[in-house]
């Protein structure tokens, strides 16, 4: 059994994740149904209804969190779209809580995947799907990986 400093153990586990996050592609889509979420790093993708409807403008380049730094890299690929405001109506979608930090919301009308450079990529099932931020619990503010 070979052992390891404390460093080098780090050291193998973040370069294990990093390998594996870019070749791993997590398969949900017949797992997430209405009402489930799937987590990747900091952000939920929460499944709501079909009839939910899309919200506010399209988000051409698909990124699901605001920022250009790399943790912000959460993209929803075509056939997807991303509409900016999840509240536009003024309605959050029956499987959303009151208090969650929202992004934006995905229409798709076919399978999808939503990728990142540091987490495994995600292929989701066609739906509606509202982006939730985690909430630091000391901050009351959104989390940034």
């Amino acid at each position: 059994m070979e052992t390891l400093t404390a460093v080098q153990a780090h050291a193998r586990i973040e370069r294990d994740a990093e390998t594996k996050a870019n070749a791993e592609i997590r398969d949900v889509r017949k797992t997430l149904t209405p009402g489930r979420a799937v987590r990747q790093g900091d952000v939920y993708l929460v499944r709501c209804k079909d009839s939910a409807k899309p919200r506010g403008d399209v988000i051409a380049s698909g990124q699901l969190v605001d920022g250009t730094t790399q943790g912000s890299r959460h993209v929803a690929a075509a056939p997807a779209k991303v509409h900016a405001d999840p509240v536009a109506d003024g309605h959050l979608p029956d499987c959303i809580h009151a208090d969650a930090l929202l992004g934006p919301s995905i229409v798709a009308t076919d399978e999808f995947v939503v990728t990142h450079p540091e987490h495994a990529h995600v292929r989701c099932p066609a739906g509606v799907y509202q982006v939730v931020h985690q909430l630091d619990a000391a901050t009351r503010q959104r989390v940034q990986d």
